[in-house]
This record gives C-alpha cells, structure tokens and sequence, in this order.
C-alpha cells in the first residue's frame, strides 16, 4: 500500500468537498426545475452560490413550492 502524505489527504478531501458541492447544486437544480419548469439565469446563479447547507435548507423548502416565485422568494431569503 503507498504511503499517502497529510498533504495528499487533505487534497483528497478538499477534491471530495468540492465534487459533493457540485453534484448538490445539479441535484437541487434538476429538482427545481421539476418543480417549477425551466429556471431563469437569475435562479440558476443565485443557487450555485449558496452554501452547501443553504442548498439544503432551500431542497427541504422546494416541497412545498408552486411557483418560481416561491423558489424566488426563498432564495432571496437564503442569500440575505
């Protein structure tokens, strides 16, 4: 088995950090889209932005939405 350095560790958990971060922004944005249909720009961003727990706070949310105003309007509140 090869010797992994800390050095080596901590990249290998940023890299894990950063692919989990992608793939819960493209999860909750296929989920949006479900809900609400096609999502404008605006939305788009503003979810990439959020933190990975904010993310999590706004799919908990998204059960309830109707419209991409809701989606909006939670967002909003996410980012403020």
């Amino acid at each position: 088995m090869p010797y992994v350095t800390s050095v080596e560790r901590i990249a290998e958990k940023r890299g894990l950090e950063q692919s989990l971060e992608r793939g819960s922004s493209t999860i909750l944005l296929r989920i949006l889209a479900k809900i609400c249909g096609q999502l404008p720009d605006d939305v788009l961003e503003g979810v990439r932005k959020l933190s990975f727990k904010d993310r999590e706070i706004l799919g908990e949310a998204s059960i309830d939405f109707r419209s991409i105003e809701e989606l909006r309007t939670s967002l909003t509140a996410a980012t403020h």
